[in-house]
Parts: C-alpha cells; structure tokens; sequence
C-alpha cells in the first residue's frame, strides 16, 4: 500500500479482470458499414470510486484469452467491485462508456508528452501494464476508436486528465495508443505507479 497526494493506491499484480459490474456497452454497432475503418472521438467526464483509477492495455492474447483489450477502471483493482468507465475489446462491437460518464466540452489534448512509457505490447505478449493512479473524484477521458467494417474496435488513442487537489489547471494521468497487434501504455509518475 502506497500513499500519493492523499489518496491511497492499492498495486496488484494481477491483470484485470475484463468483466466489470454496472457497465454496459453502448453504441451498437452500425450495420452495413462498408469503409474499413471509421473513426469515432469524443470526450467525457466520469466519476470515479474510492480516489482509484487503474489503465491497462494489451494486444492480442491467444488461447484461453483470445482478445485484445484497453480499459480505464476505478475503484478497488482487480476486484469484482472494480468498474470500467471506458473501454474497447477485439472481441466486442464498438466501445464501452460507463453510465457514469457524461459527454464534456472540456478541452483536452490527445497526446503523451511528459508521460511515462511502460514499453511496447505485442500480439502474443502474455505480460502488460497496468497504471494504477490516485485521482480526483472526476477525471476527463478523451478517446478516438477506430471501428473495423464489422464495427469492432480495430485502433484506440485514450487520454486521461483531471485536476490535482489545490489546482485550477487538468494534469494528465495516462494515455494509451492501442491496437490488435501492438500496445502502449503512458502514465505519470508522479501519480502513478505501473505494475507488470
């Protein structure tokens, strides 16, 4: 158990688990789409649990896996009651918002700079990261999907910011850059701690 500006983080090896209570997901997917890729973006604000935000993404696993996944979880890690707010999956139609995230107009930036690189995940890897932050109440996730001609998730750039206790500006949490056959995790060290 470790303490960052306040809030406790609990580190656990153990990668998460891809199912999470009181998540549904939504926009299903478009029928007769015939581009190869369409990309979808957006910005939400979402509330989170216990001070607690874990990001983890890793490229194609095959057996028992078989999928590819990026997630930004809250609440107590690798736990049943840990709670995906946003997320996409190989395996699955389009993206996943949880309902405790609302559209924003906030503005924020798609990008990795500052951050730390937990390296790269290939297909067949069997390790990934897991960035395990200390965060406000609410956090700002920006995300671009890129949806194959099925309309599951193909490509996805996930950014996530929020204000630090005592401070009016958005810091920057994590960012990932996510596909099928390649993975990386960003995130920053002053809030976060990645574990393999």
């Amino acid at each position: 158990m470790q303490r960052y500006r306040g809030v406790r983080i609990v580190a656990v090896v153990a990668v998460i688990s891809v199912t999470a209570a009181a998540s549904t997901w939504t926009r299903p997917a478009p029928a007769g789409q015939r581009s190869t890729v369409r990309s979808v973006t957006g910005t939400a604000s979402c509330s989170t649990f216990q001070g607690a935000l874990q990001i983890t993404a890793y490229a194609y696993r095959p057996d028992p896996f078989g999928y590819a996944l990026a997630s930004v979880y809250t609440g107590p890690p690798n736990t049943p009651g840990s709670i995906s707010l946003f997320a996409v999956e190989s395996d699955k139609s389009n993206y996943m918002l949880d309902h405790r995230c609302s559209r924003s107009k906030t503005s924020v930036r798609l990008t990795h700079r500052g951050l730390r690189s937990a390296g790269v995940v290939k297909t067949g890897y069997f390790q990934s990261l897991t960035a395990y932050c200390g965060v406000p109440s609410r956090v700002i996730v920006r995300y671009r999907v890129g949806l194959d001609s099925s309309g599951k998730p193909a490509t996805a750039t996930i950014a996530v910011w929020a204000r630090r206790k005592h401070s009016s500006r958005l810091h920057q949490f994590g960012y990932v850059q996510w596909s099928r056959s390649r993975s990386i995790t960003y995130y920053s060290p002053k809030s976060c701690v990645g574990q393999y």
